[in-house]
């Protein structure tokens, strides 16, 4: 009888601690930050750095997210910011349709911008540059000063359609227009044409680019009112290959695990397997524990799972 009762105790004890693990586990995924001081902002632009630090950008407030520590930014930077990057030191960059700021961790720093036109993207290189480009213009920051890129026109390419870029392990800069008929790639002296031999022949609206460690391309397209021209597309380097059709693809980013999540309108995936249909119009960002969910228009960051 002595052996069945110690057996009891020692059954509910492990009950106990397994429910109490269950609730703490439960508490952690039901954790939620506000994002933005302001609860009608909504968000504008989402960047994830290299130390795990995620930056939110909302009309007239930047966020950073350190954990579960939330700072907020609202002087000293460019309203309605767009874009944002980091170079190869660590520091941020953001910029709206004319204006450029810094910060090297402690200090923002607005910097002149080169051009008079709309910034369309900035994006950092492995040498410490930021790069910026306009509807017209390839221009490049060393750390002191602007220079303007001279590329050759050659065929039927149009700075007026480039509004996102960024760049391969190689030092490659590839660049995404608007309406994706095609990419580019920039080898520091030359710009050559790729184009994406789709089959369907609607137009797809380009909603971000991003280049894995091991030089694949992927593009998400989200489109109005057009679900056929919508899906996630990789370039290997030699051929395309299409994911998620009829989908609106938002973003795309990777784990410490070399994983990626995908959010779209219809849900998250993993690897392109959909782990969450609740989810949709969220941004999921792997964290260093857990996975961030950013509320595109809740104003909340949530760790829905892990």
């Amino acid at each position: 009888m002595r052996v069945i009762h110690n057996s009891i105790i020692l059954f509910t004890l492990l009950f106990q601690v397994i429910n109490t693990l269950a609730q703490s586990a439960t508490e952690s995924q039901e954790k939620e930050i506000q994002i933005f001081s302001d609860t009608h902002t909504t968000v504008k632009a989402v960047y994830k750095d290299r130390s795990d630090n995620i930056w939110i950008a909302g009309n007239f407030e930047l966020v950073k997210i350190a954990g579960m520590e939330v700072t907020r930014f609202n002087e000293g930077l460019p309203d309605l910011i767009k874009t944002i990057t980091e170079d190869a030191s660590g520091n941020i960059w953001v910029s709206s349709d004319k204006e450029i700021a810094s910060y090297d961790g402690k200090t923002w720093t607005m910097i002149k911008s080169p051009v008079n036109e709309t910034i369309n993207a900035l994006a950092g290189d492995l040498r410490g540059n930021i790069w910026l480009i306009t509807s017209e213009t390839l221009s490049k920051f060393d750390g002191k000063k602007w220079s303007k890129i001279k590329i050759e026109k050659s065929g039927k390419y149009d700075f007026r359609l480039f509004n996102t870029m960024a760049f391969d392990s190689n030092g490659n800069l590839w660049i995404a227009p608007s309406i994706l008929n095609e990419i580019y790639k920039y080898d520091g002296n030359k710009l050559t044409e790729v184009a994406c031999n789709f089959d369907e022949s609607s137009q797809k609206f380009t909603k971000f680019l991003y280049i894995t460690p091991t030089n694949q391309i992927f593009i998400g397209t989200a489109t109005n009112n057009k679900p056929a021209a919508d899906g996630l597309y990789r370039f290997n380097g030699k051929s395309w290959k299409s994911y998620l059709k009829y989908e609106k693809v938002y973003s795309m980013f990777r784990t410490d695990y070399a994983d990626y999540f995908v959010t779209t309108n219809k849900g998250v995936y993993l690897n392109f397997s959909r782990v969450s249909e609740s989810h949709n119009d969220d941004i999921a960002i792997p964290g260093k524990n857990s996975i961030w969910l950013v509320g595109i228009h809740s104003n909340k960051m949530t760790t829905s799972f892990r």
